[in-house]
């Protein structure tokens, strides 16, 4: 009856596939400890995510005095992760920034608008993913929180 209550929220993928090549591919403002980084091994599979976490554990090592280097690291990095999994996953998922993940899951609300909650991957009708999250946990709790068994749970189920 009344359709415009049930609007979609804005679908925000571009802009985060652009930042997921920003991680190696930006020469002018390069992402921290970038060199550390093998182009060839960055091809959007999930086994790249197993460098992914090779580079996350040199950061452990390595964590950047520099909050601007910090919030760049997180963004680039969490966004890759985020379109290995929609690159991987036979579901469709979507970016949202946080104000629409709000729109279409309350509870990401919980969290507060934080750097680990600004955009989330999204599946209709309300299930949610925070990729920058996990990039988070994973320099605070190292391979436990693997960015490889992460996408491979979400794309295949829990059998690692």
């Amino acid at each position: 009856m009344f359709s415009f209550f049930n609007k979609k929220p804005k679908i925000n993928n571009q802009p985060f596939e652009d930042l997921s090549l920003m991680l190696w591919q930006y020469d002018s403002d390069p992402t921290y400890m970038c060199d550390f980084l093998v182009e060839q091994k960055l091809d959007f599979t999930l086994e790249s995510l197993k460098h992914i976490d090779e580079y996350l554990e040199e950061i452990r090592s390595n964590i950047p005095d520099d909050e601007e280097q910090m919030f760049k690291l997180v963004l680039r990095t969490g966004a890759y992760v985020g379109e290995v999994i929609r690159k991987n996953s036979n579901n469709m998922f979507h970016w949202l920034e946080y104000k629409q993940a709000l729109k279409a899951n309350k509870a990401v609300g919980q969290f507060g608008m934080q750097l680990g909650t600004m955009a989330v991957l999204w599946q209709e009708p309300d299930h949610v993913l925070f990729p920058f999250g996990k990039i988070l946990k994973y320099i605070d709790n190292g391979s436990e929180d693997s960015t490889y068994a992460f996408a491979y749970i979400v794309t295949h189920g829990a059998n690692v």
